[in-house]
């Protein structure tokens, strides 16, 4: 029986697949596929790469719950 993990980044997101290079299982957020491989945004050649900047994702999505908790606050 296979077992279903997470994104070693994002405990809460379903992993897509495991990184080719360190082979831990990653979310679509940290992913970026690379000649025909799946590679997570940690890769040791990411900065090579054209991958997304989960960083800025992530912050992004902080702002957001941010700003809907100050909404839920005040209603």
């Amino acid at each position: 029986m296979l077992k279903k993990s997470n994104c070693f980044l994002h405990p809460s997101e379903a992993a897509i697949g495991k990184c080719s290079v360190c082979n831990r299982p990653v979310c679509k957020k940290c992913s970026t596929g690379h000649q025909g491989k799946l590679i997570c945004r940690n890769t040791s050649h990411h900065k090579s790469l054209n991958v997304v900047d989960t960083d800025e994702i992530e912050r992004q999505e902080r702002l957001d719950r941010a700003q809907e908790e100050r909404r839920k606050g005040r209603t």
